[in-house]
Order: C-alpha cells, then structure tokens, then sequence
C-alpha cells in the first residue's frame, strides 16, 4: 500500500510538471537605448519569474525585443512578427501605443503603456479597466498639465519649453496635442523638437523654464551638458523622463525612487493574474505611484531658488553640494583666520589702542623737547603819568618777546617715558591674546559651520528615511499587516523630521552669519566653508595624527603635558603682558621714592624788544643815555620736591599694593595655564576614543536599522523598535561627526593655550618645536 502510495504521488508530480505551460515574453520599443533596455529587461525577468514562481515558465529572448525607431512601417512588422513568435507582449513608446490604438482586436495578449500628452486621465479611477479582449494599457494619474503645475509652483516660470524628440513629435503631431491639453490654461510654451542636443541648446532664449518631456534619447552626458547651459542662462528645468536627470543636473522631477520598482512589479502582477486565469480586459489599468518632487539641491543653490519650508515634507533632495555653488568665497581653515585678522574691527579697534599708546611714548619723550614761544602786547598809559616819567614809560607803547623752556633732567619725565614704553608693549602683548582668541573664534566658527552642515545632511536624510518607513507602513496598513496607528505615528514622526530640517538649516544660516560678522561682511553676503577631516593635507603636514599616538600613549603623555605647560608659560601673552605692567608700576614705586628727591633741571630764555613808542612820555629828556630797544636773558632753573602733601609716599604705597595684584594674577595665570593644558589633553583623549568608537557605533547601527526595516515591512517587529534603531542611527551620525570636528577644536584649543598655532608656523617653526621636545624629554630620560 506504502509503495502504491508512492508511485501515486511521484505520478501526480510528473503530471504537474508536464502541465505546465510557457510564456515567450516579447518587448517592442519605439527606439534601443541599450543602458534603459537592458536594465528593463534583467528587472522585467526576475520581478516576473519572482511574482509567477512554479505557476508557469516564463521565457526571455532577446530575439524578441524589437525597436522600431520611429518608423510605423517597422513597428507594423514588429508587431506582426511577436505575433507569432511570443505568448505575452510588452509594448513600451508613443509610436507602438498608437499602432495598437489602431487595432481592432488583439489576438495575443498586450500590456502597453498608453502614454500620450493629450490622453485623458480625469476619468479614470483605480476599477477602470481596458474592457477590451487581452489589452491592459497601464497608465497613470500624472499628465503633463498637472506636472507643469508642479513645476511653476515651484520655479514661479513665465515661458516654459516642452521638450521632445523629433521623430516621437512627427508621429503624434505632438504640438496640437499640447495645445489641446493646454487650452485656456494661461500657460506660456513652446514645443522645443530636437534630434541633437544643439538642437535644444539654440531654442533656450526666449524661455526661463524646461521641461524634459520626451528626452529618453539624451545620454548622460548630454543631460550633464545642457545642465550646466540652463544653470548659465538661468533657466529652470524639469524632467518628466527620468529620474536619473535629476541626479545629473536637471532641477527636479516628480518621479520618485521607486516608480520604475512599481511599475516593473504590477507588469510581473498583471501577468501573474493573466496566467491564473484574469483576462487583461478585466485588470485596472490606473497605476497609482506615489507623488514626490525631487530636487537637484546644487542647481537649485546655484540658480538661487528660494525654499518654501512648507514643501519639505514632500521633496527629496538629491545631490547634496559640498559647497554652495553661489558662494562667493569658499573659506578653508587658513585663509578665514588671515581675512579675520585683516578684517576684524574688534582686532582693528584694539590696533588703534596699540596705536594710541605709542602716540603716549611720544607725549611722553616730548618733555624734553623745547618750549618756544612768543608774545605781543600794546599799552596806552595816563598821559599824565606818562610825561611825569621822563621818557621811562610812554603814552603809547608796542612791544613783544620770545621765551625759550627746556628741560634738561626729570626724574619724572624719565620714569613716564619709560612706563609709557613698558605700557605700549603691554598692550602689544594684549592685542597678540585677543588675536590668539580672534583666531580660536575662527576656528571655532569653521568647525561649527561643518558640524552644521553634516546635522543638515543627516536630518535631511532622516526624513528621507522617515518617508520610507510611512511607505512602509502604507504598504502593510493596506495589505492588512499593520493598524492605522503604525500610520498616524510615522506622519507625525515626519512632520517632527521636517521641523528638525527647517531648524538644522536655520542653525547652518546663523553659523555663516558668525563668519561674516567675524570677517566684517555683510550677513546676507553668500559664503562657504571647504569639508575637511584629520586626512586633509592642511593637518597631515601638521602631523596631528601622530600628536593622537602621542597624547594617546600613557607613556608619554605625561612628558608632552608638562612640555606644552612649559611651551605655553613662556609664549602666554597675558603672563606678558601682567610682566610689561610689572614693569611700569616698578617705574613708579621707584619715582615716587628715592628718585622723588632728584631735581629738576631747565633751562630757560627769553628776548624782549619794543616795537613802538609815542605821545606823552615818549621823548626822553636831554642828555638820558637812550635804552636799547631788545634785551635778553639766560637762566637755569633748579627744583627739588621736599613735601608734597604726603602724596609721594601714598601714591607709592599704591604702586606697591597694584605690584602685588599683578604677582597674583601671574601666579592665578599660571594655574590657569597649566589646568587648560592638563584638561585639554584629557578631552583630546576622550575624543580620540570617541572617533573610533563612533565608527563602529555608525557602522552597527546603520545595520541594525536595515534588518529592523526589513523585518518592520514583513511585520516581524513593531513601530516602537523601527523608530528606536532610526533614532539611535541618527544618533550615532551625529557622534561620529561631532567625534572628529571636535578633536579638531580641542587641538585648536590646545595651541590657543599655548600661545602658537601650528597652522601659522613656517615649517622650520614647527621643527624647532619638535626638537624642543625631543631635547625636553632627552633632558627627562636623563635626569632619572
């Protein structure tokens, strides 16, 4: 019985085997573009041979795939022949789609793509079928007045052109069909027909937007090349072709990632049901894809198209730039820190206190220069005095004189020429520490601009994601999989993701708002920074890679730090600057005491002479000996400060009490100093740990995200957990960044401290520090 059994069931397999049946699969194309075709076809097979599995056997070949290029007489022939030669017929172009509107039945069955820019599509809804015997025309809600309404929502355009290709315009009568489609619409175009790029390229100047209509025949290259043209000319563009001339330079489209994927899956889904038994003429012909505009974000900085916030939710932004394309400077690292220090008016307000103190030296040293100077006076007397004098003092009298003052020797003068130096420097030494801050500000401003930017990227690809995973869960809401809440959370998580790009881009405005304002530019005026990372040349010359190993390796951690303790106390222009206002207070203390007691020595000259005399007085009596009318004098004047209301000795007293501060504020400088160095380095180490830790972290949990995303859309987990692993994969790109900028800014930090940028060294500076190291730790080795 066992054994009848067997042979029973080893019969029905044979059977089963034998019965089933074959499908040769023909393709007819309008023209052969071997890159689209080929990816059609190798996809066309597995989604058809994954959908039908053991249900049939489903043959490929490529004997079969006929084009007609654009010549009815040959897509007639074509047609006839697949006829005969194929089971199922897959019809793709304009020119086989109106042959088939030509036919009155259909002895093979047929899946076309009905796509003509006049066909009406108001009317159709998701049960509209062909109605007739083994036809299945699949289209689609989206015609060409609903894309161009998208794209002047979008660019605002007054005249577009409508791009097509000669031969599929010639066939179709392509510019009455527009026109019918358009009428009363208040559109502005033209249709442009081409058979060469050129062709388009010499109908560009009196339009400011493009619409890629019908351009499958452009390659790569050429869509890369008219691109760039329309950037030029400052024409927007739209490809209602493909989605890959967006990515090479086209400014948007609202065909989205998946659509071909969706396409190619009901081709294989419409078959399936044919082979179970579904009359084409039985199947709905609507394929609803899902509406995404996607934009080249490069060519819309470059065509300066303003973002509305409200469209973010539903655009995908392709071709992220590494630097705007309008901005008018890209800064890297040394460049923005030598336009600051050029340009910054904090730093030109403390040049001008600089300049003003040395105008103090000179006040200062102008003690000993001469005084010169002159007088003039008229005076009438009594004319009864005048006579009663005797020609001594006369009525009328004009006279003038010249005074001479130089001094020789001040102890005073002396001591404020020296303070004024000791202060000139000091603030020498204070406009260095604000040029050493100025460029830390640099520094941090560039890093926090690129921290900015990456936090823009990965929010935008956040929401990216979080437009996914919605897919996701509106797939498995419909197929019964997963509840309404699944969708509800995933809308709410990607208004919560729009937000967060709004507020990422927003922060990234404000960050070159700091660089403009550090750099004294207008805020508005259009800037960028060049990506860099620790593999940049500008740090590898530096060697802070190998700084890494150093502070990295207990061994000889402790050396470096004390070694940069010592590099920052001798370059620190702050403990410069307290010793040159030491200075002057000890130019003090010793003026107001013993060198109180030195005179002061001038000299002093003065010349009279009278112009004029006249009326009463004036004659002097006969036989006065006359007196000359100019005399000089010379003298030397002496003085010495014995008491001076004890003011010497309580302003002496202060000069000391302020040394004394300044000797505490050195010795709280040093502290300082030393704890930054001892702290900065132990954040290096953190940040060391963390640029390798946050490597891994990214790379586990970008997988993790994966599986879960898998197993999410086959319902093996729940929401909760999908956007657990999409939260911590943010997370954990943003630690990675932040991970190596902030190393960057804490090394930045660390040369801050010690007074010297590596960056703004000449490489024989930079070598010199290294061999003050190594003689530094020599000196340590052995000393032991």
């Amino acid at each position: 019985m066992k054994k009848l059994l067997t042979f029973i069931l080893m019969c029905t397999t044979l059977i089963g085997f034998a019965q089933k049946k074959t499908y040769d699969i023909g393709i007819l194309y309008d023209t052969y573009n071997p890159a689209f075709a080929n990816e059609i076809y190798l996809r066309l097979q597995k989604e058809i041979k994954a959908v039908v599995g053991e249900d049939a056997k489903i043959v490929f070949n490529k004997k079969n795939i006929l084009a007609n290029d654009y010549n009815l007489k040959k897509a007639k022939e074509n047609y006839e022949k697949l006829l005969n030669t194929s089971d199922i017929i897959l019809v793709f172009g304009n020119l086989n789609t109106s042959l088939l509107q030509q036919q009155k039945s259909f002895p093979k069955p047929v899946i076309a793509i009905a796509d003509s820019p006049a066909k009406k599509t108001e009317n159709i809804t998701k049960t509209t079928t062909s109605e007739i015997d083994n036809l299945l025309y699949l289209t689609y809600s989206e015609d060409i007045l609903s894309r161009l309404k998208t794209f002047q929502n979008l660019t605002d355009f007054k005249k577009v052109g409508i791009v097509v290709e000669k031969n599929i315009a010639d066939v179709l009568d392509y510019e009455n069909l527009i026109k019918e489609k358009l009428k009363g619409t208040g559109f502005q175009y033209k249709v442009i027909t081409y058979s060469t790029l050129n062709d388009i390229i010499h109908q560009l100047d009196d339009i400011d937007a493009l619409d890629l209509e019908k351009s499958f025949s452009l390659t790569q290259a050429e869509i890369q090349k008219l691109s760039q043209i329309l950037i030029e000319k400052k024409v927007t563009s739209f490809s209602a072709s493909r989605r890959s001339d967006v990515q090479n330079g086209i400014l948007a489209t609202n065909i989205s990632d998946d659509d071909l994927s969706r396409f190619l899956r009901r081709i294989a889904l419409s078959i399936e049901s044919y082979i179970s038994g579904t009359n084409f003429s039985q199947q709905p012909v609507l394929i609803d894809f899902n509406s995404a505009l996607v934009i080249n974000q490069t060519t819309a900085m470059a065509l300066n198209l303003p973002m509305n916030y409200k469209m973010l939710s539903n655009v995908e932004f392709v071709d992220n730039p590494k630097v705007n394309p309008n901005a008018k400077k890209v800064y890297d690292l040394p460049t923005l820190i030598a336009e600051i220090l050029h340009k910054n008016l904090s730093l030109q307000s403390e040049q001008k206190e600089t300049e003003i103190s040395q105008q103090n030296i000179k006040t200062a040293k102008s003690t000993y220069l001469p005084e010169l100077t002159a007088n003039a006076n008229g005076a009438y007397l009594d004319p009864k005095v005048a006579e009663l004098s005797q020609g001594r003092n006369p009525e009328f009298t004009t006279s003038g004189n010249i005074t001479l003052q130089q001094v020789l020797f001040s102890a005073e003068a002396n001591a404020n020429i020296k303070i004024q130096k000791n202060l000139v420097k000091a603030q020498q030494e204070k406009l260095n520490t604000q040029q050493l801050d100025m460029i830390f500000n640099a520094t941090n401003a560039y890093f926090n601009v690129l921290i900015l930017k990456a936090n823009a990227k990965i929010q935008f690809n956040n929401l990216a994601l979080t437009k996914r995973n919605l897919q996701i869960a509106e797939e498995n809401y419909n197929a019964g999989q997963s509840g309404k809440t699944d969708l509800l959370r995933f809308r709410s998580q990607k208004a919560q993701n729009t937000q967060a790009v709004i507020e990422a881009v927003n922060m990234l405005k404000q960050g070159y708002n700091a660089i403009n304002q550090l750099t004294n530019q207008d805020l508005n005026e259009p800037i960028d920074v060049k990506e860099t990372d620790l593999d940049d040349d500008i740090f590898k010359n530096y060697n802070y890679a190998h700084f890494m190993e150093w502070i990295n390796m207990p061994s000889a951690r402790e050396n470096i730090t004390e070694f940069l303790v010592q590099e920052a106390l001798n370059n620190s222009p702050e403990i410069k600057q307290l010793a040159y206002n030491m200075k002057a207070i000890e130019n003090q203390v010793d003026l107001y005491g013993k060198s109180r007691f030195l005179p002061q020595i001038a000299l002093q000259g003065q010349y009279n002479y009278q112009f004029s005399k006249s009326g009463k007085g004036s004659v002097l009596p006969q036989g006065y000996p006359a007196s000359p009318n100019g005399n000089y004098n010379v003298g030397i004047n002496v003085s010495i400060p014995i008491f001076s209301r004890n003011t010497n000795n309580i302003n002496q007293q202060k000069a000391l009490l302020q040394k004394e501060q300044l000797e505490i504020n050195e010795e709280n400088f040093e502290m300082a100093i030393s704890a930054n160095i001892h702290n900065t380095i132990l954040d290096l180490i953190n940040q060391i740990n963390n640029i390798e830790l946050s490597k891994v972290s990214e790379e586990s949990a970008q997988e993790a995200l994966d599986l879960t995303q898998n197993a999410y859309s086959n319902g093996a987990v729940t929401i909760v957990q999908l956007i657990d692993a999409q939260n911590n994969y943010i997370k954990t790109q943003q630690a990675k960044i932040n991970a190596t900028y902030n190393y960057l800014i804490k090394m930045l930090q660390l040369e801050r401290y010690m007074g010297n940028y590596f960056l703004l060294n000449t490489p024989e500076e930079n070598q010199a520090f290294n061999q003050r190291f190594l003689e530094f730790e020599n000196n340590k080795i052995n000393n032991k």
